[in-house]
Formats: C-alpha cells, sequence, structure tokens
C-alpha cells in the first residue's frame, strides 16, 4: 500500500475562518501556495483557495480587506491521514470531483495532496514505463459520458 504521506506537499500553513480575504491572500503569496487550509478553534471546517479569492475579486473589486475567509471558502474539506492509502485517496477525490485533500495527523495539518500532486505522480509513472489504460472504453466512463448527454 503506497501511503499518502509519500506523495502529498507538506505544508503546515492554515488560516482562521475569522481572517480577512486579504490576508489570506498575503500569506498564499507568502509561502507560494495555491490554496489553505480553513481553521476554526483548531477544527478544519474549509478550504481557500486561490480562485475563491479571484471571484470575490472580480464581482467586490477592493472588498479583500472586508470580507472574511469564511464568506469565500469551500466548506466541504476532504481531510484524509498521512497513512491513508494513496489509490483510495485519488478514487474518493475523482469520485467527489475533489481538487485536493487536506493531510492531517492528530488534528494537525501537515499538508495537501492535490490534483497537481496526482498528475505529477501519473507523469512520472509513464515516464517509467507504466502504461495507461484506454479508458475512452471503461464502462464507467461511458456511463458518464451518455448521462451528460
Amino acid at each position: 500500500m503506497s501511503q499518502i504521506r509519500n506523495f502529498m506537499t507538506e505544508s503546515a500553513h492554515a488560516i482562521g475562518c475569522d481572517q480577512n480575504l486579504k490576508f489570506a491572500h498575503d500569506r498564499m503569496q507568502q509561502f507560494g501556495i495555491h490554496q489553505l487550509p480553513v481553521l476554526q478553534g483548531g477544527v478544519l471546517v474549509g478550504v481557500l483557495s486561490e480562485r475563491d479569492i479571484a471571484l470575490i475579486r472580480a464581482v467586490s473589486p477592493g472588498q479583500l480587506e472586508t470580507i472574511m475567509v469564511e464568506e469565500a471558502m469551500a466548506a466541504e474539506a476532504y481531510a484524509v491521514a498521512p497513512g491513508d492509502d494513496l489509490a483510495q485517496v485519488v478514487a474518493h477525490m475523482l469520485e467527489h470531483k475533489y481538487a485536493s485533500a487536506v493531510v492531517m495527523d492528530h488534528n494537525k495539518v501537515v499538508g495537501f495532496f492535490t490534483s497537481i500532486d496526482a498528475l505529477r505522480l501519473l507523469s512520472e509513472m509513464l515516464q517509467q514505463g507504466g502504461r495507461a489504460t484506454d479508458a475512452k472504453n471503461a464502462p464507467e466512463r461511458n456511463s458518464t459520458r451518455a448521462a451528460k448527454k
């Protein structure tokens, strides 16, 4: 079993839900990250991304200092433990269309596993001779496409 700890991006950065978006944006810029876990009293309550901030900036220019993180965050945060199985985490992210999983160790944020991490892993596997199967003919993909038509 491959554990998520071996493929996550380590980060101990988080933000309180009562902080303003300008502060959150500044933290993201300072640490070169694109999303922050949102905590309330030390408990994970959501995730804030650069996209969330960009949307608010587009709708309410100049308001980042007055809008709080909890107003812009995605309240559904997917949390996993460092020892969780990589395949199960990726399958869950795919099923629920999550862009990331917050990696928590005893209620402490220790990292993120993002879609970029998954793409990096896929790229490495393919470069090492791994083979991608023809996903176009997979039954579940075809039923999804048919349902969208």
